[in-house]
């Protein structure tokens, strides 16, 4: 009886393997049958993996600025899309760490720019008319003409620049939180050095101005 078993389990794990060996080829056949060549699925591919390290990098500043762990934070942020996470690091941004919020403006911008080409890329529907570059097309934006379908042409050049620049943003965002780590580690630093029992008085007494220039 345990030997019918095995060999039963064994029969159903090679049908299972078999069948998802089918499902997936199928699946490839699928997305290369608008016409997509293998390296344009693999830019598409690039450019959704490196978007979630973006929104990786942009969880953990969040959680830096919050100051909390990996699991309060998780709880925070696992629901939110990445444009509210952008909203609430702007505020968070303003209320605690005003001296950057110039600088986060700007990169809030160029993180909305980069979504819309992503979200086309990733959700789009791709084809390719004959001796095109390679296109995705999207229902849910307007269009010139209500006759007329959305979409965007991508050459390999425009999507190595979108990857770059993904990339280069992740980078960016990273460094931002060790700025803040830096400065909540300073504050946090400074309350905890105990005051001086007999403070100097600060002399507050004219300084002589600096000698005229010798002529």
């Amino acid at each position: 009886m345990r030997r019918l078993e095995c060999a039963t389990q064994r029969r159903l794990e090679t049908c299972l393997r078999f069948f998802l060996v089918k499902l997936f080829d199928g699946l490839f056949q699928m997305t290369l049958h608008p016409g997509l060549l293998r390296r344009e699925v693999y830019d598409i591919g690039l450019i959704a993996i490196h978007w979630s390290y973006l929104e990786h990098t942009v969880e953990s500043l969040i959680w830096a600025i919050l100051e909390v762990k990996a699991p309060t934070g998780r709880a925070l942020t696992a629901d939110i899309q990445m444009r509210a996470r952008m909203k609430m690091l702007r505020k968070l941004i303003d209320a605690r760490h005003p001296p950057m919020s110039e600088v986060f403006k700007n990169l809030q911008t160029t993180v909305q720019n980069l979504e819309q080409d992503r979200n086309l890329i990733v959700h789009g529907i791709w084809g390719r008319d004959y001796g095109s570059e390679p296109s995705a097309t999207s229902l849910r934006r307007n269009s010139a003409s209500p006759d007329l379908v959305y979409g965007e042409h991508f050459p390999r050049a425009r999507m190595k620049e979108i990857d770059t620049n993904i990339i280069s943003t992740s980078a960016y965002v990273y460094t931002l939180k060790g700025v803040i780590e830096d400065a909540i580690a300073a504050s946090r630093k400074k309350s905890e050095t105990p005051a001086d029992p007999h403070p100097s008085t600060p002399d507050h007494s004219p300084t002589e101005p600096d000698a005229p220039p010798k002529s």
